[in-house]
């Protein structure tokens, strides 16, 4: 479950259903657990009772709550958007570098003498000439 109302990175069907609906499902799955065989026959009952249509969201609610919590192995909402920002934030600064990389490679070759066209100014053959 993630902590912001009817938001979940990655889930395509977060804003289906409410995030009350979403507790209240996890809430009932964990109660009823102990009086069905398996996790999906607990699941199929507990989206019954709360008009869900597939019970594999259900399960996918309480897989959620379970990262979340701690209990399973996962990555969470909090981190899944950090690693997007950071992601996002590190092709950002490898366009920077390279743009910088070619403004350093275009200064530096032209650091050692102006161009012709420049030097072609009456202003600047002056300039050279009192250099020389």
């Amino acid at each position: 479950m993630s902590s912001k109302s009817g938001t979940s990175a990655g889930s395509s069907s977060s804003n289906r259903y409410p995030e009350e609906i979403r507790r209240q499902a996890v809430d009932l799955f964990s109660s009823s657990l102990p009086e069905y065989k398996t996790r999906q026959a607990t699941a199929k009952c507990a989206a019954a009772l709360l008009g869900v249509r597939c019970f594999d969201t259900v399960l996918s609610c309480v897989r959620r709550s379970e990262m979340h919590s701690g209990a399973r192995v996962g990555i969470t909402a909090e981190s899944t958007e950090e690693l997007r920002r950071l992601r996002s934030e590190n092709a950002e600064l490898k366009r920077a570098n390279a743009i910088l990389r070619a403004a350093s490679v275009f200064f530096a070759a032209g650091l050692g003498r102006p161009p012709n066209k420049i030097l072609s100014f009456p202003i600047f053959q002056a300039h050279l000439q009192r250099q020389r």
